[in-house]
């Protein structure tokens, strides 16, 4: 079982890994030092994985009451995945939805293009837009980030996200 202090003492090593805790929490680390919550579990016959958040935004305890959340949501037949917007009447920020997103597709990436699309996301479009309520993120919102990017050097990244 996970503690305050292992996961504060958790280093990156040259290979992501995870600590366990209980219940299908476990904290992984990645090679890049970023550490962050997340839960597997089965639904609609399929193991699925959702991030909870990254530490320290996140506590241990926030983590395993998320956990306990997610459990009742399963008892009852709900989806932990969707939006909180439509199980609290709360705004999602995109960072939540954009992670949920990134935890879906990451089945079909390898580790390294999964792990490059995360970290282009944290570097320059959270910090932009991920506190932003997904319904306020807009086609010029997006747009305005894209050039952000291009301005700041990111030619690469700011193609690879500009609308076609």
């Amino acid at each position: 079982m996970l503690t305050n202090v292992a996961v504060k003492a958790a280093r990156p090593r040259a290979a992501a890994y995870k600590l366990f805790d209980q219940g299908g929490l476990h904290l992984y680390v990645a090679p890049t030092g970023r550490k962050s919550f997340r839960i597997k579990f089965r639904f609609g016959g399929k193991e699925l994985l959702l991030t909870i958040g990254a530490v320290p935004e996140v506590s241990l305890d926030a983590a395993r009451a998320r956990c306990d959340q997610v459990r009742v949501q399963l008892g009852r037949g709900e989806d932990p995945r969707t939006c909180e917007i439509v199980q609290t009447g709360k705004a999602c920020p995109f960072e939540n939805v954009a992670r949920q997103w990134h935890a879906h597709m990451r089945q079909r990436w390898t580790n390294v293009h999964a792990g490059d699309v995360l970290a282009s996301l944290e570097r320059d479009v959270f910090p932009a837009i991920g506190a932003m309520p997904i319904r306020t993120v807009t086609v010029p919102v997006i747009l305005n980030a894209l050039r952000v990017i291009q301005e700041g050097g990111g030619l690469v990244t700011a193609s690879r996200s500009a609308p076609i």
